[in-house]
């Protein structure tokens, strides 16, 4: 079962889904938030493998993961179907 994100992860990832490669100022001027609330909830999406951090402070940009679920699962699936 996934976890369902909070409305501010939400929005977080649908930002960076439209603007990759965007910085910590960028991403709180856009959701009107605290750098704390910020960067607590980019820390937490960092660590879900949902985002991507690069750079170093204080130029650091995010950018959104393209996974693909279904295939990360079929393949999952396979490997589980093959060695039974």
């Amino acid at each position: 079962m996934t976890k369902k994100l909070s409305p501010t992860k939400q929005k977080i990832i649908d930002f960076l889904d439209k603007s990759p490669n965007s910085s910590t100022k960028v991403i709180i001027d856009y959701l009107e938030i605290s750098k704390q609330a910020a960067q607590k909830h980019l820390k937490e999406l960092l660590e879900m493998g949902l985002i991507s951090k690069r750079g170093s402070p204080p130029k650091v940009y995010y950018e959104k993961i393209n996974r693909d679920f279904k295939a990360e699962l079929s393949s999952k699936t396979s490997f589980k179907s093959t060695n039974s």
